[in-house]
């Protein structure tokens, strides 16, 4: 079943056009990565997905239902969450609290510390740290609560935007680990990742933007192993 579905998908900043026109999928229980340098318009295609960024034309369609001009609190009520690019955490927050705010849409209290606790028990660093607030903690720790706060909101479909940028590589491993843990539970997850080898690693299938085009896709082994990739993102 395809769980998303961007079709002819525009987004433009003034006359500057960021996203030329892609479609994709994304099918439920995949894991697929969007691969590209900076300014080929992955960002702004997860933000569009979101409700966070204006389509200038195109469509977006999460498991069948038009959702291009949906207001972004709705689509996280129908299932969709974003961890944005650059964390976007609460530093005037604990931890605790930075939980209790993405739990909002949740109404039972017993979900809501039974998703807490699924995110302590993926990230246990944070239970450690509950109290604290998330100005202290390191990067790979604030990027930990992001993920943790997707978590407690909850949703079929996760948007992970840049989860590895700015971290060490052992934090990095861990973060790949938790994605990859999330989906075989049974969460969706679309990855923009600038880290080609990590993201296609993982991924069940990838999309290779280049200044708002699609111009490249195949599961992320084969563009793993095709050489024009290779040379282009990974450094070979």
């Amino acid at each position: 079943m395809k769980m998303l579905e961007v079709n002819d998908l525009h987004i433009y900043y003034g006359a500057i056009k960021a996203v030329k026109g892609i479609s994709f999928y994304v099918e439920k229980g995949e894991i697929v990565a969007l691969i590209g340098a900076n300014g080929a318009g992955k960002t702004s295609t997860l933000r569009a997905i979101t409700g966070l960024e204006k389509v200038h034309s195109g469509s977006i369609k999460y498991k069948g239902e038009e959702i291009t001009s949906t207001p972004a609190h709705q689509i996280v009520r129908m299932g969709i969450t974003h961890v944005p690019e650059g964390r976007r955490i609460f530093t005037n927050m604990t931890v605790r609290e930075n939980l209790l705010m993405a739990a909002l849409t949740v109404k039972e209290k017993g979900e809501v510390n039974k998703r807490m606790q699924e995110a302590f028990d993926l990230f246990p660093r944070l239970k450690e740290r509950i109290k604290q607030s998330a100005l202290t903690l390191s990067g790979g720790e604030q990027q930990m609560l992001a993920v943790a706060r997707a978590i407690v909101t909850g949703g079929e479909l996760l948007l992970m935007d840049e989860p590895s940028m700015g971290l060490a590589p052992i934090i990095v491993d861990e973060i790949f680990e938790v994605i990859q843990r999330l989906n075989k539970e049974g969460t969706t997850i679309l990855l923009n990742e600038q880290n080609a080898y990590m993201a296609l690693s993982a991924a069940n299938r990838a999309y290779v933007l280049e200044t708002g085009n699609i111009n490249f896709t195949g599961t992320g082994q084969e563009l793993l192993h095709d050489q024009r990739i290779q040379e282009a993102y990974l450094g070979s």
